[in-house]
């Protein structure tokens, strides 16, 4: 069976159309980009992380 053939059979055993599926599929991608970007800005890595510098007083 190919590739084709299992994902027509998968989508009709759920009971959905091709746009259903479109849909379903491009809402999880959405989900998991959403996820890494969040985790990646709750979690910046210490190089991400810019030294203050001080001199005569003022940061800069």
């Amino acid at each position: 069976m190919i590739l084709a053939d299992k994902i027509m059979n998968l989508r009709k055993k759920n009971g959905w159309s091709q746009e259903e599926l479109a849909e379903n599929i491009y809402l999880k991608i959405l989900k998991s980009i959403e996820k890494s970007v969040l985790r990646t800005l709750s979690q910046p890595s210490i190089g991400s992380v810019q030294p203050l510098y001080i001199s005569d007083g003022a940061v800069s």
